[in-house]
């Protein structure tokens, strides 16, 4: 399989999509430039008002059609679909030598050996309660499965909740606890890791962390892109 991918691990919640529109900025990385994610990484997302405008798919303009790059791991799992690295090797060669990102909440040495690459951006919150209350107001309200757009995670952890017979938030709380524990027993030196997406909104951070992803940094196209961030999460 061609290496020219990138991947960013992370739990819900915690800005993954961000920090994937951030590193679009650079002109290395093929966008996902569908009508519903724009042209360009500082458009918003325009298609379900229920995700947020900073969301995106992994859908190209010419190739719609198609259905958009397959998912796989944690993404096809959770829809019940088979997945093989064959599946998206066509995508990978037809970009090429841009880089194709993959936002996953997957598990790193299952990553590392689907993708058979080191090029990992992983994003490890510190702060359970703030992560929990990030989650709690974004991925709280996004559907589970685009074939029941009416089951949220909301309704899942509901289940969750009456099942543990415990609170949403615990429920919430003690899983995303779990995920970063393993995220961070898991990290190796060659993955880029940060604590919260916010970091990469320091030029010379971002800058620093695109070049040891082997991507160019255009400070035009990165201003921009923050201006979208700004825009919809008023930091």
């Amino acid at each position: 399989m061609r290496t020219n991918i990138i991947t960013i691990n992370f739990p819900q919640g915690c800005g993954g999509h961000i920090a994937g529109r951030i590193l679009a900025s650079s002109p290395n990385i093929a966008w996902y430039n569908h009508k519903q994610n724009g042209d360009n990484p500082w458009n918003p997302y325009m298609d379900d008002p229920s995700f947020s405008r900073l969301h995106f798919t992994r859908r190209f303009k010419e190739d719609s059609g198609r259905g958009g790059i397959p998912p796989v791991l944690d993404l096809a799992e959770k829809r019940n679909m088979d997945y093989h690295r064959k599946s998206i090797e066509p995508w990978l060669k037809k970009y090429y030598p841009k880089k194709l990102l993959y936002t996953l909440h997957a598990d790193l040495p299952r990553t590392r050996d689907f993708f058979k690459s080191k090029k990992h951006l992983v994003i490890i919150p510190e702060n359970m309660d703030i992560l929990t209350e990030q989650w709690m107001n974004s991925t709280y309200y996004y559907f589970v499965n685009a074939d029941n757009k009416d089951f949220t995670y909301g309704d899942l952890y509901n289940q969750y909740s009456i099942e543990r017979n415990i609170p949403i938030r615990e429920c919430v709380k003690e899983d995303l606890t779990l995920q970063v524990k393993q995220y961070k027993q898991d990290v190796i030196e060659t993955d880029i890791v940060i604590q919260d997406v916010s970091e990469l909104y320091d030029n010379l951070v971002c800058e620093k962390i695109m070049k040891k992803l082997e991507l160019s940094f255009d400070m035009e196209r990165y201003l921009r892109v923050l201006e979208l961030v700004d825009e919809y999460t008023h930091l």
